[in-house]
């Protein structure tokens, strides 16, 4: 495997108890991507949202 390669996964919990923190949720996941993007070699990236 090349050593300039990651694989990201996140899960994000959607239920309702997350509610209150869901804008905060966003941005900080938007942060992340942007500061991934950043980064040198190459990246792909996995999201799994669930609800139930």
């Amino acid at each position: 495997m090349r050593q300039d390669y990651t694989h990201i996964a996140v899960i994000l919990d959607r239920t309702g108890s997350m509610a209150v923190i869901r804008d905060d949720t966003i941005g900080g996941f938007n942060t992340f991507l942007q500061q991934q993007k950043a980064e040198p070699g190459s990246a792909t990236l996995t999201l799994v949202q669930f609800d139930s």
